[in-house]
């Protein structure tokens, strides 16, 4: 299987946490569906310099590039529009390192 990072930052606004705590229920409904079926690897939040939740962050795996990317589309579609979910931006980043420099930092069986 192939291993995705998933980066969900929140909002900007002021309320944006109170965004996050309503949504936050399906968010790890969400995780354990994954994880049932063995796609969810670890995830946790993303937190500021105050410890504050700014977002969340998953890694993930399936076959297919395909099956991450509908996988994702599915459960972003659940949670509604930005002024519903605290977000409605999706994208993909390419990694800052190459393959061969992550390997020299952690080995690929990890």
């Amino acid at each position: 299987m192939l291993q995705y990072v998933i980066i969900a930052e929140d909002g900007k606004d002021a309320e944006a946490p109170e965004r996050r705590k309503k949504t936050r229920p399906f968010h790890l409904e969400g995780a354990r569906k994954l994880k049932a079926r063995n796609q969810f690897i670890t995830g946790g939040a993303l937190l500021d310099a105050a410890g504050e939740m700014t977002g969340s962050v998953m890694i993930v795996q399936f076959n297919t590039e395909e099956e991450c990317l509908d996988q994702v589309k599915k459960i972003m579609s659940k949670l509604g529009h930005h002024k519903k979910a605290g977000f409605d931006r999706i994208e993909a980043k390419a990694p800052k390192k190459n393959n061969g420099e992550v390997y020299g930092i952690m080995s690929a069986g990890n």
